[in-house]
């Protein structure tokens, strides 16, 4: 069955370049206006599936640059740029104890453009997430944002050497479910 074979996208050096305004709605029959959609199954370790990107642009007034479900989905991003209103990355899961975020040496930007929710990543306590050298700016809520109501512990919920500056509302929520790794990290928001 093709459907269990894990599938993986690459980008490296690539820019994607989002609508110059808001989107006035949510898109076509509710959806968000976003560069990459990943869409998962809620059944668990069925499919690991990876989206890898290297030195990649999202730039835009994207309602999400970067969003997933469900699904044991790993998101690599190195030396990349992503933007977004609502959120820049939203990574949701709720059964899946192999959903993960590797990111490094990445920015960010929330571009201040939500007057409601606006975090810079959006994930749900399952979600295994290891962010180091990356820099998280204007966002209207937190520049991490961990949360929901799953109860799974990841394995891990590390943030290091990153920057959480003043242009962001908030720096980390961090997650319930397991204990947080947040070391040599600045913030210069509010707490």
């Amino acid at each position: 069955d093709s459907y269990l074979v894990p599938r993986r996208l690459v980008m490296s050096g690539l820019a994607l370049q989002g609508p110059a305004s808001p989107p006035t709605s949510r898109g076509i029959d509710g959806l968000e206006v976003t560069a990459i959609r990943h869409q998962g199954t809620a059944t668990a370790s069925t499919r690991p599936d990876a989206i890898e990107l290297y030195d990649v642009s999202l730039d835009g007034q994207w309602q999400t640059a970067i969003r997933s479900n469900e699904g044991d989905t790993l998101l690599r991003m190195e030396s990349c740029y992503a933007t977004g209103d609502d959120s820049v990355i939203a990574w949701y899961a709720t059964l899946n104890r192999g959903k993960s975020l590797a990111i490094t040496d990445t920015t960010i930007d929330g571009a201040g453009l939500s007057a409601i929710d606006g975090a810079g990543i959006y994930v749900n306590p399952c979600v295994a997430i290891d962010v180091n050298r990356s820099t998280f700016r204007n966002s209207t809520r937190f520049g991490l944002y961990v949360n929901g109501t799953s109860t799974l512990a990841p394995p891990y919920c590390r943030v290091r050497n990153s920057i959480f500056e003043a242009s962001g509302a908030k720096g980390i929520q961090a997650n319930k479910n397991v204990t947080a790794d947040i070391s040599n990290c600045t913030f210069s928001g509010s707490a």
